[in-house]
């Protein structure tokens, strides 16, 4: 019997890990795995606890375990009431369970692992419910296990408060994947995974990640529909009417970060040459000390690809409630591509702008800009707009100089008239 057991495993914001002799990023679970036809289990580093306990029967109370990821921002407290390990008959094996918390949220773990067999694993947390059926692979086939892992979250916001983050969201949501540990590396291939919120919004996504352990090698397709199915709203006629209905991007890890390829975004604007935002590049996330998901050193292009209208910069300091943001960037936009049918005599207009939310509503600190590209006409303009959504407390100042009014008209498409 064990008593009192405390382990605290960190990984520091320069990835090495506290249980790592050599720094390398490392994860075992051979110590259920049949290492070759004998009695013996193996565990790491031949001596460890593991291995101590591979052959015994064992129970522990009062057990703390606190896994602390330092570039992720996420901590998962382990406050086990009782846990063991009970050998089977003719040491065929191990069964495992425990109960208690894990960030606060009741925990449970039943695990059955026959020697050199198929075994099983059933998590609990809160209502997430965790499962994993899998096979050892034997030694001569490289040893490690494969299998198939299955999540289904209950209620969402219960697994958004067993990661530590707010419950800002309520839904269902399942995963379902296949599992390859060998070699020091834990391979995910073949997710598929779908979020149904309550209020009608679905996120799905598929694809891999050659290595969960140090997130190296993501390649998922996202999609998400941010209405009920159905039901789009209706094309916006102006701008506190425009509203996010779709997304399709491709979640790729780099070697400093996650980033989001070719992210576009989709909304009901009755301009098909902004309804669509991306690529986003996103050069951080992680959670906060206050439940936050923060996205930092976002960077933007809206239009084509290769001459986009705008380019900008920031973050998004809680992503689940879209607040706490604060954005920069430039514009140079044809002048054609503001309003349908204009000449490309009228240029173009340049520009820089800053957004932010410090108020508590989003809200335009400035905009400069100024008509470039034409001889037609010169305009500069500043703004700033107090409220965004709601288009209030604007402060504008405008100088426009018409160099030839029958060029200006017709380049509108207005009739001429005489003015002198």
């Amino acid at each position: 019997i064990v008593d009192g057991l405390k382990v605290r495993m960190v990984t520091q914001e320069d990835g090495t890990q506290s249980w790592a002799t050599d720094n390398e990023q490392e994860f075992d679970l051979t110590a259920f795995e049949r290492a070759n036809d004998d009695t013996q289990f193996q565990a790491t580093g031949g001596d460890g606890i593991l291995e101590f306990l591979s052959d015994k029967t064992a129970s522990f109370t009062s057990v703390g375990w606190i896994i602390d990821n330092r570039v992720t921002g996420f901590t998962f407290d382990f406050e086990l009431n009782q846990a063991k390990l009970v050998q089977m008959v003719d040491d065929g094996g191990i069964v495992a369970t425990g109960k208690g918390l894990v960030n606060s949220q009741e925990f449970r773990i039943d695990g059955n692992y026959p020697r050199g067999e198929a075994f099983t694993t059933a998590t609990t947390f809160g209502a997430v419910k965790l499962d994993f059926d899998g096979q050892p692979i034997s030694e001569q086939q490289g040893g490690g296990f494969t299998g198939k892992l299955s999540l289904d979250t209950g209620e969402i916001g219960d697994l958004l408060e067993v990661l530590g983050l707010d419950r800002d969201f309520e839904g269902q949501a399942r995963l379902v994947a296949d599992v390859l540990h060998q070699k020091g590396q834990l391979k995910v291939s073949d997710i598929k995974t779908d979020v149904s919120l309550s209020s009608g919004q679905k996120v799905t996504a598929k694809g891999a990640i050659e290595n969960l352990l140090n997130a190296t090698g993501i390649d998922l397709n996202i999609e998400g529909r941010f209405y009920p199915e159905g039901k789009p709203p209706a094309p916006a006629d102006d701008l506190k009417d425009l509203k996010l209905t779709d997304l399709s991007t491709q979640l790729v890890s780099t070697d400093e970060a996650l980033e989001f390829e070719n992210l576009i975004l989709t909304t009901n604007a009755f301009d098909e040459t902004f309804s669509r935002l991306g690529p986003i590049n996103i050069g951080k996330v992680f959670r906060g000390d206050d439940g936050n998901l923060m996205f930092e050193n976002i960077s933007l292009h809206a239009g084509p690809q290769d001459a986009p209208f705008i380019a900008a910069k920031g973050n998004i300091k809680d992503l689940l409630r879209l607040k706490d943001i604060d954005f920069n960037g430039s514009f140079s936009v044809p002048a054609s591509a503001l309003l349908k049918g204009l000449d490309q005599t009228l240029g173009g207009i340049d520009g820089t702008f800053a957004v932010d939310d410090a108020q508590g509503f989003l809200s335009l600190k400035y905009l400069d800009a100024h008509s470039v590209d034409t001889d037609v006409w010169e305009m500069a303009t500043h703004a700033e707009l107090g409220n965004v959504t709601e288009f209030e407390r604007l402060d504008f100042d405008l100088s426009l100089d018409v160099k030839d009014s029958a060029r200006f008209l017709e380049a509108l498409n207005l009739k001429k008239v005489g003015t002198g």
